[in-house]
């Protein structure tokens, strides 16, 4: 038996109980907007690598110390992943590096470390075979392995030079953690704007039919 289907208008979206359900016309702008930014996604990531290490932060010259050094990035990066960089020394301080900073891996000799871009020099870095693999967009970790350090070497902080002549046990750890991923500014000021022109369309039309 052939059965006709009754023809749905455009403003359909669905049936309930054989009753039409429409959206208003002003809320379709929004709508295909948080669609089309709902993707756009960055996720904060923190790198991470720790030592016992002697050298000086600013004046204050430190011995066996735990240093860590951090920089968070994000995901979506394309090739190495910079972002801004804080070392912390046990018992000194925190200070910000100054110059750009950015982490890098190399699988050809597997490690994972911190770089300053401006004097393209490594600052710390840790060598393991689980860096093999690991492309710096994903959490891991701790890996411990052989420390990477460029002794005797200065980079400008906010509390002044940082230097590390030596890394006690020649050993470090590596680390990266991701947060929760974060709207992209641009998607956000998108959807604000379709929500805007269409609760001004609607208020036109108000206006119109009173």
């Amino acid at each position: 038996m052939l059965r006709l289907v009754p023809r749905l208008s455009r403003r359909s979206v669905g049936t309930l109980s054989g009753v039409q359900m429409r959206l208003p016309r002003w809320t379709l702008l929004p709508l295909a907007l948080l669609l089309s930014v709902a993707p756009a996604q960055a996720t904060p990531i923190t790198y991470t690598i720790t030592g016992t290490a002697t050298g000086a932060l600013g004046v204050s010259a430190f011995t066996n110390a735990l240093v860590t050094i951090a920089l968070v990035g994000d995901t979506s990066f394309v090739g190495n992943d910079f972002g801004s960089a804080t070392v912390n020394v046990s018992g000194v301080g925190t200070a910000s590096f100054t110059d750009s900073m950015f982490v890098t891996d190399n699988p050809g000799n597997p490690s994972a470390q911190i770089s300053d871009f401006t004097l393209n020099r490594l600052v710390f870095g840790t060598i393991a075979p689980a860096f093999a693999t690991y492309n710096l967009r994903g959490p891991i970790g701790p890996i411990s392995g052989t420390s990477l350090i460029n002794a005797g070497s200065v980079f400008a902080t906010t509390l002044g030079n940082f230097d590390m002549v030596s890394v006690f046990g020649n050993t470090s750890t590596f680390t990266a953690t991701t947060a929760a991923a974060v709207p992209e500014p641009a998607s956000l000021l998108l959807l604000g704007s379709g929500l805007l022109l269409a609760v001004a369309v609607r208020r036109r039309r108000s206006g119109k039919k009173a």
